[in-house]
């Protein structure tokens, strides 16, 4: 696989991954769910990309 040259003005170190952060941090949690912000993830996700439960209504089958 390809791996791209960073730029020369790029950092040496960059955070990767966070793990847990909502679960440590009350201000993460609260940045997560709040309402504007779930509203622009909204207005952005592609239809396709939503869960299948919402395309096709309830996931329970009788």
């Amino acid at each position: 696989m390809n791996e791209p040259a960073p730029p020369a003005e790029a950092p040496d170190h960059v955070v990767q991954l966070f793990l847990g952060s909502l679960q440590f941090s009350d201000a993460c949690l609260r940045l997560y769910g709040h309402p504007e912000l779930l509203k622009v993830a909204e207005a952005s996700t592609d239809p396709i990309s939503r869960p299948l439960t919402k395309l096709c209504g309830s996931s329970s089958r009788a």
